[in-house]
């Protein structure tokens, strides 16, 4: 394969990898959850999937894109000689903010398409009949 062809596939692979990780970690559908139930959003409701898929997205394209780019800055200082190469921190810092932006939009958007299947997945497609804020059993 090309080597831009290796290095999108491997930026893949990390990208799932981490992504896992701190989906397993971090509560972030929960936290995606209490948004949407704060706000009066109900599933399957457009308000609903537009605010539970805000967490996943925003703290994804954070936490998935600082080891990715980390990584990606690490590979290509390896291939300048010392004396050329440029510092690390600001040359990770200066990749990783132009990441930043297009990386939450890329996976809030992917979330948006992904969401409503997941929610219609598991069931939750079905309109509560209780007010939202009020638990069940009351």
């Amino acid at each position: 394969l090309p080597p831009a062809s290796v290095m999108y596939i491997t930026n893949a692979l990390e990208s799932i990898f981490f992504g896992v990780i701190f989906t397993l970690i971090l509560p972030m559908g929960k936290w995606g959850r209490d948004l949407a139930s704060k706000a009066g959003a109900v599933p399957p409701s457009l308000k609903f999937h537009l605010l539970n898929c805000l967490p996943v997205s925003v703290i994804s394209a954070l936490l998935v894109s600082l080891p990715v780019c980390l990584i990606n800055i690490l590979q290509a200082r390896s291939h300048i000689p010392a004396e050329l190469a440029p510092p690390l921190i600001p040359m990770f810092l200066g990749s990783w903010a132009k990441l930043l932006l297009p990386t939450a939009i890329v996976s809030y958007v992917i979330s948006l398409l992904i969401s409503p299947i997941v929610v219609k997945a598991v069931g939750l497609n079905i309109p509560s009949k209780r007010p939202p804020n009020i638990p069940e059993g009351n």
